[in-house]
């Protein structure tokens, strides 16, 4: 509480008495939406010892770095102002999650020229420091403002490096994207930097110099995020994570520091903890939603699954509640379901509730006779399907030979899905994943999220899409 009141204070001293001052002009016209990583329920990367949370920085320097930005004339709008702020529903008050979709939606309707989303790391190593910037693959533009920030937060001494990314923000972003790691918690001595107001206002006048150093060379960018052809993509998608115990491999899984998409089990003890871990741990997350199959014991669809004898309203009931137990997810694809997939009624219930959330579907394909392509194109829900699944015989060399087979239908049909499992295949499955990156590497295919591949409907199910890109209200 000391460490937030101390923030607090000296963010207001530094902002009425600081000298230094951005070039008045320098960005008029500009419009630059500012990412203050995490917030809410979501903490960010925590040092225990010091009772440190990562948002609280993260929002400390936007803030200062949004002054300088509209000092310079710009147009500067922040993702979130409050890392703390209340939200009731019904009759609780809880902290909100601030979706990335949400973040990346705001600076898509509002036709952005550039989105900052700013971050504090953490490793495992404590001797780690340095600033990180992450750009989209592929965006030459995403490069040069990377490049930019890069060299004047170099200024401040330390390493400074710029890499390639997939994050969601950047792959979403329609204008040229960074994320910006400030700085490591996990080091002592950078922890203190990090806390000291004076270097948190160098770091955001470091930032708004690079921005003015790469918007000067504007005149000379080609237009636009991402310039050139984008490689050929796969998005491997890990199911039935949490359950009633902790499954083989999530610890592993877990650690693997690659854009995979984590589809978790709803209506579980760990299922929020678990969702909680893998967002926080960089990972996509989905409702892992349980449906009805054609065979199979249903015991194994855990607790509210999706039947087809149930009504409209039940489905809905239920589907509310799946999501809202696995918080931060982005999507939701099905557990078994080769009944209720193909079953008109039921997917239309299903796919009302994706839409009123905001949320893709991802059909597994566990029958040829899936309506989920229809239904979500006549709702307007975007979709995408499953290539096929890694890890049906538990052994590393099949494995790997599946993933051979991803790559191979990545490269010929520009991008590719599969489905994994943690569990009883899980050491095998993260095994043949790790072992075969760098295969994916010397193919030309990077690793994606699966937001990233999903299908946009058309025609008249689209229109929230276009109204959402208007800004109009949903």
């Amino acid at each position: 509480m000391l460490y937030r009141l101390f923030l607090v204070a000296s963010f207001f001293f530094l902002l009425f008495s600081s000298p230094w001052a951005a070039r008045a002009g320098s960005l008029e016209g500009k419009t630059i939406v500012l990412d203050p990583g995490h917030g809410g329920c979501d903490p960010g990367a925590v040092e225990p010892r010091l009772g440190i949370h990562e948002k609280y920085i993260n929002l400390a320097v936007a803030r200062r770095l949004q002054g300088m930005l509209r000092a310079a004339g710009a147009r500067v709008l922040l993702t979130h102002d409050d890392p703390d702020k209340m939200e009731k529903e019904r009759e609780d008050w809880h902290l909100p999650y601030i979706s990335l979709r949400e973040r990346v939606r705001l600076a898509n309707d509002q036709r952005a020229d550039v989105f900052l989303s700013l971050h504090v790391n953490s490793f495992s190593d404590p001797r780690r420091t340095g600033q990180e910037i992450f750009f989209a693959r592929g965006s030459e533009a995403g490069h040069r403002l990377a490049e930019a920030l890069r060299r004047e937060l170099a200024k401040l001494g330390g390493d400074t490096a710029c890499h390639p990314s997939s994050f969601y923000v950047l792959e979403h972003s329609r204008m040229p994207a960074v994320v910006v790691e400030m700085g490591y918690l996990s080091n002592a001595a950078e922890a203190a930097r990090l806390l000291d107001p004076s270097y948190q206002q160098k770091i955001a006048e470091a930032l708004c110099a690079g921005l003015e150093a790469y918007f000067a060379q504007a005149n000379s960018l080609p237009a636009g995020g991402k310039l050139h052809a984008p490689r050929a993509r796969v998005a491997i998608v890990i199911d039935d994570f949490a359950g009633p115990s902790e499954k083989k491999g999530t610890q592993e899984f877990l650690s693997l520091n690659k854009p995979l998409t984590f589809a978790v089990l709803p209506n579980y003890p760990l299922s929020a903890p678990t969702a909680r871990e893998a967002v926080k741990a960089g990972f996509e997350v989905l409702v892992h939603l349980p449906m009805e199959p054609l065979k199979g014991n249903p015991s194994w669809l855990g607790p509210g699954a999706i039947y087809v004898n149930l009504s409209d309203e039940e489905i809905e009931r239920r589907v509310e509640r799946a999501i809202a137990s696995v918080p931060g997810a982005v999507g939701m694809n099905n557990h078994m379901g080769s009944r209720a997939t193909a079953d008109p009624r039921v997917m239309r219930a299903v796919l009302k509730v994706a839409k009123r959330h905001n949320l893709f579907f991802l059909d597994s394909k566990t029958t040829n006779k899936s309506v989920i392509p229809q239904i979500a194109e006549e709702l307007g829900v975007p979709y995408a399907e499953d290539g096929l699944f890694l890890d049906a015989v538990n052994d590393v060399e099949h494995i790997k030979k599946q993933l051979h087979k991803l790559a191979q239908l990545a490269l010929k049909n520009g991008s590719a899905i599969a489905i994994g499992h943690v569990g009883v295949t899980g050491p095998n499955t993260v095994r043949a994943i790790k072992e075969m990156l760098p295969e994916f590497e010397r193919l030309g295919i990077d690793l994606v999220y699966v937001s990233t591949l999903v299908k946009r409907p058309n025609g008249a199910g689209a229109r929230s899409e276009q109204q959402e890109r208007r800004g109009l209200p949903q």
